[in-house]
Protein backbone atom coordinates (compact mmCIF):
# COMPACT_ATOMS: atom_id res chain seq x y z
CA UNK A 1 0.00 0.00 0.00
CA UNK A 2 2.48 3.07 0.98
CA UNK A 3 6.14 2.55 0.31
CA UNK A 4 9.62 4.44 1.20
CA UNK A 5 8.63 8.48 1.26
CA UNK A 6 4.79 7.86 1.18
CA UNK A 7 5.22 5.69 3.80
CA UNK A 8 7.21 7.91 5.87
CA UNK A 9 4.91 10.83 5.06
CA UNK A 10 1.37 8.76 6.05
CA UNK A 11 3.21 7.68 9.55
CA UNK A 12 4.11 11.51 9.97
CA UNK A 13 0.75 12.74 9.47
CA UNK A 14 -1.32 10.05 12.02
CA UNK A 15 1.49 10.73 14.42
CA UNK A 16 0.59 14.93 13.80
CA UNK A 17 -3.05 13.74 13.82
CA UNK A 18 -2.98 12.04 17.20
CA UNK A 19 -0.65 14.63 18.67
CA UNK A 20 -3.33 17.35 18.08
CA UNK A 21 -6.15 14.52 18.86
CA UNK A 22 -4.20 14.29 22.80
CA UNK A 23 -3.64 18.07 22.86
CA UNK A 24 -7.41 19.15 22.37
CA UNK A 25 -9.07 16.72 23.67
CA UNK A 26 -7.28 16.13 27.02
CA UNK A 27 -7.67 20.15 27.57
CA UNK A 28 -11.65 19.60 27.12
CA UNK A 29 -11.70 17.21 29.79
CA UNK A 30 -9.57 19.21 32.13
CA UNK A 31 -11.84 22.11 31.48
CA UNK A 32 -14.78 20.22 31.60
CA UNK A 33 -13.39 18.96 35.14
CA UNK A 34 -13.00 22.44 36.14
CA UNK A 35 -9.31 22.38 36.27
CA UNK A 36 -6.71 23.73 33.38
CA UNK A 37 -8.44 25.79 30.72
CA UNK A 38 -6.64 25.12 27.77
CA UNK A 39 -7.01 25.19 23.86
CA UNK A 40 -10.23 23.53 22.58
CA UNK A 41 -11.99 23.34 25.72
CA UNK A 42 -14.42 26.10 24.60
CA UNK A 43 -14.88 27.55 28.56
CA UNK A 44 -17.11 30.23 29.05
CA UNK A 45 -14.98 32.87 31.76
CA UNK A 46 -17.38 33.27 35.01
CA UNK A 47 -19.79 36.43 35.02
CA UNK A 48 -18.63 39.61 35.95
CA UNK A 49 -18.76 40.06 40.10
CA UNK A 50 -18.34 44.05 39.77
CA UNK A 51 -20.48 46.16 41.42
CA UNK A 52 -20.42 50.00 41.14
CA UNK A 53 -22.67 52.26 44.19
CA UNK A 54 -22.76 55.91 43.83
CA UNK A 55 -23.90 58.45 46.49
CA UNK A 56 -25.49 60.40 47.04
CA UNK A 57 -28.67 58.46 45.63
CA UNK A 58 -30.82 60.08 45.16
CA UNK A 59 -29.57 63.29 44.49
CA UNK A 60 -31.32 66.55 45.15
CA UNK A 61 -31.36 69.15 42.86
CA UNK A 62 -28.21 71.36 42.40
CA UNK A 63 -25.88 68.57 43.11
CA UNK A 64 -22.92 68.48 41.39
CA UNK A 65 -20.57 66.21 43.05
CA UNK A 66 -20.82 62.27 42.96
CA UNK A 67 -18.92 59.87 44.66
CA UNK A 68 -18.28 56.49 42.89
CA UNK A 69 -17.05 53.58 44.28
CA UNK A 70 -16.45 50.37 43.02
CA UNK A 71 -15.47 46.89 43.32
CA UNK A 72 -14.87 43.39 41.35
CA UNK A 73 -12.38 44.49 38.65
CA UNK A 74 -8.86 43.61 38.24
CA UNK A 75 -6.29 44.68 40.88
CA UNK A 76 -3.67 46.87 39.97
CA UNK A 77 -5.19 48.42 37.42
CA UNK A 78 -7.61 50.78 35.66
CA UNK A 79 -11.37 51.25 34.90
CA UNK A 80 -12.80 53.74 32.83
CA UNK A 81 -16.02 55.59 35.02
CA UNK A 82 -18.04 58.55 34.04
CA UNK A 83 -21.59 59.59 32.86
CA UNK A 84 -22.99 57.17 30.37
CA UNK A 85 -24.06 59.80 27.21
CA UNK A 86 -21.83 62.57 29.28
CA UNK A 87 -18.04 63.50 28.62
CA UNK A 88 -15.69 63.37 30.39
CA UNK A 89 -14.57 60.42 31.60
CA UNK A 90 -12.22 59.63 34.11
CA UNK A 91 -9.57 56.88 34.43
CA UNK A 92 -8.93 55.51 37.47
CA UNK A 93 -6.53 53.14 39.29
CA UNK A 94 -7.98 49.87 41.07
CA UNK A 95 -6.13 48.74 44.42
CA UNK A 96 -4.65 45.57 45.35
CA UNK A 97 -8.50 44.13 45.94
CA UNK A 98 -9.50 45.26 42.24
CA UNK A 99 -11.36 48.35 43.88
CA UNK A 100 -11.43 51.93 43.44
CA UNK A 101 -13.03 55.05 44.87
CA UNK A 102 -13.16 58.54 42.50
CA UNK A 103 -15.17 61.76 42.44
CA UNK A 104 -17.29 62.56 39.31
CA UNK A 105 -18.21 66.24 38.66
CA UNK A 106 -21.82 66.13 37.01
CA UNK A 107 -24.50 69.05 36.42
CA UNK A 108 -27.25 67.21 36.23
CA UNK A 109 -30.81 68.23 36.00
CA UNK A 110 -34.06 66.44 37.12
CA UNK A 111 -34.37 62.99 35.36
CA UNK A 112 -31.91 59.60 36.15
CA UNK A 113 -28.85 58.96 34.81
CA UNK A 114 -26.45 55.71 34.73
CA UNK A 115 -22.81 55.96 35.99
CA UNK A 116 -20.80 52.93 34.60
CA UNK A 117 -17.37 51.42 35.11
CA UNK A 118 -15.52 49.77 31.91
CA UNK A 119 -12.02 47.68 32.55
CA UNK A 120 -12.23 45.23 29.57
CA UNK A 121 -14.93 43.21 29.20
CA UNK A 122 -16.13 43.66 33.02
CA UNK A 123 -18.79 46.35 33.69
CA UNK A 124 -20.60 48.12 36.23
CA UNK A 125 -23.33 50.36 36.38
CA UNK A 126 -25.52 51.77 38.45
CA UNK A 127 -28.56 54.00 38.29
CA UNK A 128 -28.66 57.60 40.29
CA UNK A 129 -32.12 59.85 40.38
CA UNK A 130 -31.83 63.33 40.83
CA UNK A 131 -34.59 64.77 42.54
CA UNK A 132 -36.48 67.89 41.51
CA UNK A 133 -36.33 69.25 45.07
CA UNK A 134 -33.72 70.25 47.49
CA UNK A 135 -33.87 68.08 49.51
CA UNK A 136 -35.08 65.12 47.88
Amino acid sequence: MFTGKRLTLALAIVAAAAVMLTVLGGSSVEAARGGKKGGGGGSTPPPSTATLTVSPNPAPLGTETFTVNGSGFAANSSVLAGVSGWLPWNTVPTDGGGSFSTVIQHRALPDTYTFTAYQGSTSASAAVTVCSTNPC
